[in-house]
């Protein structure tokens, strides 16, 4: 894919060839005017309103909003220095019918598209983009994911092109039609401002664009799971702390996706369940890792068979009508109509 820079190249942006290709499109978020890269960051031509550039990340947002001032900082710390409510359990185990749902949803990309990440955390999403021969910008409202994420790109190496930036997906800094695909990867039911971010998507993505939401928790999820693990004194905000929007989320049911991609001016052509049997298993293990003493939690654990073979339980299940509905997680590929 070429690209061609509007704009004066930003050196100081943390990145492999996107940053000079983006600069060009950057959009300030309050009065839609052009932005101009300086020697601190980025500022708009019209209003005069800065972007700085934290670490090599360009933080696209300023905001007195508390809540996504202390969801920056949580996720900042978790990308860095991931703590027990991030960490990947010994018990989980990879399987094909992941790899099936995983391959199924990418399927719906254009190849070398130019993906734009939202949420991504310490980037492993946009890194594993990228090797499929996307160019990936990977953004999260945290800088220091940013930051964290540039070190894994760096490590995979590779010839494609990334950057990193931190974007409030409320907001996002772009002029329309920027982006092939959107990536959201277990982050939407973190978003208060769902709708809002519906419209941004809508606005970013080019006609024909994907939008791909991945392993979404359900809303009956928290409305059941959570009150009983708040109740046995085991929810992670009780033991390690945990992010004020996973504690202000409902989780995302069918109503609230198909509601999305309407606002998003998209179309559903990919809605597939994931987990119920499996998701039990993996819950109560969980649960029991919790309630164990922790010089006892590496002992637990499950079988690669044994999930193996529950997911193929799963399958036959989220094709009965009705429980389709009620699996613990969700993989979504739209398309802008």
């Amino acid at each position: 894919m070429s690209y061609h820079n509007k704009g004066k190249p930003q050196h100081k942006w943390l990145g492999q060839n996107l940053p000079q290709c983006l600069s060009g499109r950057l959009m300030c978020t309050g009065c839609q005017g052009n932005l101009q890269a300086n020697l601190a960051g980025f500022e708009c031509r019209a209003c005069g309103q800065k972007y700085k550039i934290q670490d090599g990340v360009p933080v696209f947002w300023a905001s007195s909003d508390e809540f996504k001032n202390m969801e920056s900082e949580y996720y900042g710390r978790e990308a860095l220095a991931p703590s027990q409510s991030s960490v990947f359990r010994n018990y989980y185990h990879f399987t094909n019918y992941e790899r099936k749902i995983k391959e199924r949803s990418l399927s719906f990309l254009k190849p070398h598209s130019l993906i734009l990440t939202l949420g991504g955390g310490d980037g492993r999403h946009g890194v594993s983009l990228c090797q499929m021969g996307h160019d990936v910008l990977e953004t999260d409202l945290a800088p220091k994911a940013g930051l964290a994420a540039a070190g894994k790109f760096r490590e995979a190496g590779g010839r494609h092109s990334w950057a990193v930036a931190a974007i409030d997906a409320e907001q996002i800094v772009f002029e329309a039609e920027t982006f092939d695909a959107i990536y959201i990867c277990a982050a939407l039911h973190q978003m208060p401002g769902r709708y809002k971010v519906a419209e941004q998507v809508g606005r970013v993505l080019k006609k024909g664009g994907t939008l791909i939401l991945a392993a979404e928790p359900n809303a009956w999820f928290y409305k059941i799971l959570r009150p009983l693990a708040q109740f046995l004194g085991i929810r992670s905000k009780q033991l390690w702390g945990q992010s004020v929007g996973d504690e202000a989320n409902r989780g995302v049911s069918y109503k609230d996706i198909i509601l999305f991609c309407q606002r998003a001016g998209l179309k559903p052509v990919y809605i597939q369940p994931k987990f119920f049997l499996t998701g039990l298993l993996y819950q109560s293990t969980e649960a029991f890792y919790r309630l164990l003493h922790k010089n006892h939690r590496d002992r637990l654990g499950t079988r690669q068979w044994e999930v193996e073979m529950l997911t193929r339980m799963d399958f036959m299940i989220g094709l009965i009508p009705g429980i389709q509905r009620y699996p613990f997680y969700w993989t979504v590929a739209a398309k802008k109509i």
